[in-house]
């Protein structure tokens, strides 16, 4: 969550764990003032793997 809001600041809407042979990803969905993103988000090492701007 932490490094998902470095990126755009707003509101926390969903959080999401998915596992895979790799270590896993989360995908955060962030609401900001005129934005809305899901952050895609390595689990182990805290890449940002992508971003999907709304």
């Amino acid at each position: 969550m932490k490094i998902a809001k470095n990126k755009l600041n707003g509101a926390v809407e969903d959080i999401s764990y998915y596992d895979t042979s790799d270590g896993g990803y989360y995908l955060v969905e962030i609401e900001g003032d005129e934005k809305e993103a899901i952050f895609q988000i390595h689990a182990i090492s805290g890449k940002v793997l992508s971003i999907t701007w709304d």
